[in-house]
């Protein structure tokens, strides 16, 4: 089973018990050895009794994962989303911009295809450039990076990782290498605050006519205001991921905090393809993924030293919250 923090919420204890034991236990079974100090007539002593709990099906694995080619861009689209990235747009806005009806028509030639493949490896050169020129933060040699961290048998994390997000993690295909994994995990626990806030503290009002973002009526800022371990952003991003997720998000948007939060975290990286971007553990693919993100580096050094610790702990066991 996956190891849980220290929690209150015994759902989660229960949930994580239930999908292991379907996955793994079709059956709960054993013996009970048995004696009886004083046995009546003719009855043996010592004996054995068999007992067994339950029977269910393994589940089917096709079940466990949903399809995401909803929203996964096509070139055209994340040249549209890294261009307005470039420009300081953060993942809500750079989303938003690729998923605009007017930006997401398919190259209709051979030779439009190939000049938005050029421009998008154009657009990926200017951000890696940038990246490389922006000065590292101080830190320690024990906060950056390092590849030669030996493997250690049965080695158990201590490292906080939310059950919901490993969960969703499996069921969008998110983290498939140690790599993007250890990537993925610290910009969540970073934009999330050490996975404490599921829904932005500040009130939404600062989205209110944001017709980039799709708030076009009355009160769209704070009904659409940021949630989830990614924080989603606008009313035309709640339209776009909840059917992908499975529930209306647009008509119901307080759920992205309570139940979702862990799931938009992972369609914002499925959308974007930032998985395409873990190519290794260097801090300038972290800062290239910090800016796909928050539109600049805020945080830098934050994200770098959560970057360390999960890749640390996913070299000594590359199974972890696989």
């Amino acid at each position: 089973m996956a190891a849980i923090p220290p929690t209150k919420n015994y759902e989660l204890l229960i949930d994580e018990f239930i999908r292991y034991a379907q996955q793994h236990l079709t059956t709960v079974s054993g013996i009970v050895n048995t004696v009886s100090t004083y046995p009546p007539a003719n009855t043996p002593g010592p004996g054995i009794a068999n007992w067994q709990g339950y029977n269910v099906e393994p589940p089917n694995p096709s079940t466990t994962t949903v399809s995401t080619e909803e929203i996964e861009m096509t070139d055209a689209q994340l040249l549209a989303s890294e261009e307005a990235t470039l420009e300081g747009a953060d993942i809500n806005e750079a989303t938003a911009v690729a998923f605009d009806e007017e930006v997401v028509v398919e190259p209709a030639t051979p030779e439009e295809t190939e000049n938005v493949t050029a421009q998008l490896e154009e657009i990926e050169k200017q951000l890696e450039q940038e990246a490389g020129n922006t000065p590292d933060p101080p830190l320690t040699d024990e906060e950056k990076p390092k590849n030669d961290i030996p493997k250690e048998p049965n080695y158990k994390s201590k490292l906080k990782v939310p059950n919901e997000l490993v969960l969703a993690m499996r069921k969008y295909s998110v983290g498939r290498t140690p790599l993007e994994r250890a990537h993925f995990l610290a910009q969540t626990n970073h934009e999330s605050g050490n996975f404490i806030y599921k829904e932005e503290i500040a009130s939404g009002k600062a989205y209110e006519g944001r017709k980039d973002l799709g708030n076009t009526q009355p009160g769209d800022g704070p009904r659409y205001k940021g949630r989830g371990y990614i924080q989603l952003t606008g009313r035309a991003n709640y339209r776009k991921f909840g059917p992908v997720a499975g529930a209306d998000f647009e008509s119901n948007p307080t759920i992205v905090g309570t139940k979702y939060f862990a799931d938009t975290a992972c369609l914002f990286w499925k959308a974007n393809k930032l998985g395409a971007k873990c190519v290794d553990s260097s801090t300038t693919t972290i800062k290239v993924v910090t800016k796909r993100i928050n539109g600049g580096y805020n945080g830098l050094d934050d994200r770098i030293k959560k970057f360390t610790l999960y890749w640390t702990d996913l070299q000594k066991d590359n199974t972890l919250w696989a």
